[in-house]
């Protein structure tokens, strides 16, 4: 039922009860901060993915490889699709080897990590043998229309690295002119479409992320929560709970593509 009223019928008094919704419209969350909330992944699905083997639990009809999925609300989505940029943070992630079993260790300092050894594909290797991921955290809003609009993480990470990297070069690179002159816009201003690819190396073939500039935010609403979640960030209060990322090691390649430049 489309609307936000609903009608209740009373089973002992068969009278119709009316119940407006909007009158009451987001009661019940007012305890709630954004520590008690999750920050959804937006992730590439891949030929490997269980959302699109209708044998497993996670199964999604319609899901196929190469398409966008939101891991909280399991929505999936076919490219293009738009994203405004709101925030950046590279991360070093310990993660337990898939070969024993997977699973979340915990975040590491980067000066730390950097001194790490490598195994033979570049990855950081801990002093448990762990492997470390350097991964990019995009945090992004994806703006499917002006009324839905949600506030995801990209984490590129092994041979997405160097999307990221580019990325970040076209986003700063960018000029609009003001009263003063050029200036660099603020990062959340900006569109971006997002499509993918497919990629292969020695190691496989995968599903990679193809990112183009799509123009300048003109919505006064997208703007203002673009900005609002930069802000959430860069306090700290955007909470990522990395132990129920699906995998450490990147689903889209075993190789590393990691580097120590930003």
């Amino acid at each position: 039922m489309s609307t936000n009223k609903k009608a209740v019928s009373n089973s002992q008094e068969n009278q119709l009860v009316l119940i407006d919704m909007e009158a009451e419209a987001s009661s019940g969350f007012e305890s709630m901060g954004q520590d008690d909330l999750v920050m959804p992944f937006l992730r590439i699905l891949q030929s490997n993915s269980p959302q699109i083997d209708d044998d497993a639990p996670e199964y999604i009809k319609g899901a196929k490889a190469g398409m966008f999925i939101n891991t909280a609300t399991r929505e999936v989505y076919e490219g293009p699709i738009y994203i405004v940029p709101c925030a950046y943070q590279r991360t070093f992630i310990e993660w337990v080897p898939q070969t024993e079993g997977g699973g979340f260790v915990g975040m590491m300092d980067q000066a730390q990590a950097l001194g790490l050894p490598r195994d033979d594909h570049g990855r950081y290797i801990s002093e448990a043998g762990n492997h470390v991921m350097d991964t990019r955290n995009h945090y992004v809003l994806l703006v499917v229309d002006e009324d839905d609009i949600q506030p995801v993480i990209m984490s590129l990470k092994s041979t997405q690295i160097k999307k990221s990297r580019a990325w970040n070069s076209l986003a700063r690179s960018l000029k609009t002119t003001g009263k003063n002159g050029k200036f660099t816009p603020p990062l959340y201003s900006q569109y971006y479409a997002l499509t993918t690819v497919g990629e292969q190396n020695e190691s496989g073939s995968w599903k990679g992320v193809q990112i183009e500039h799509h123009g300048e935010v003109e919505s006064p609403d997208v703007y203002r929560q673009a900005k609002e979640f930069n802000e959430i960030v860069n306090s700290g209060k955007a909470k990522v709970d990395y132990a129920n990322e699906e995998d450490g090691v990147s689903s889209v390649s075993n190789d590393s593509d990691s580097d120590d430049s930003f």
